[in-house]
């Protein structure tokens, strides 16, 4: 699955956005690796969640905080490497941060649906 989004974001990148090729290789593995490796956080916290023992208030607020956390940390993680890599690119990193609200937009829908996709997962493992 992370392979496809890295394709479609290069792609989207690379041609719709006429970047070059290099930066979209670079921006569309950065920003899909790290959220992948923040996906395996979301993934055990809604694997573990006992959806039983908590409210639907309870269970609003952990995703609320869980998805500004994740989205904080993979868009400051992502522009550090992104930054660093291209440190002297003025022109890229204007652009890094003229696409943070697109980005933060694009982490919200990342987290639902790993963790959509989860719950789907443990509860149908519970179930049998």
């Amino acid at each position: 699955a992370w392979a496809v989004a890295m394709t479609a974001h290069f792609l989207l990148l690379n041609y719709l956005f006429d970047m070059p090729t290099g930066k979209a290789i670079a921006e569309s593995a950065v920003f899909n690796l790290v959220f992948a490796i923040c996906g395996i956080g979301i993934w055990f916290m809604v694997r573990f969640s006992d959806l039983q023992q908590r409210t639907n208030r309870e269970l609003f607020f952990v995703h609320l905080t869980g998805v500004t956390g994740v989205v904080f940390i993979w868009i400051g993680l992502s522009f550090l490497i992104l930054k660093g890599i291209y440190s002297t690119d003025i022109a890229f990193r204007e652009y890094l941060n003229a696409s943070f609200t697109v980005r933060i937009i694009v982490g919200v829908v990342y987290y639902t649906i790993i963790a959509t996709t989860t719950q789907h997962h443990t509860f149908f493992i519970q179930d049998t």
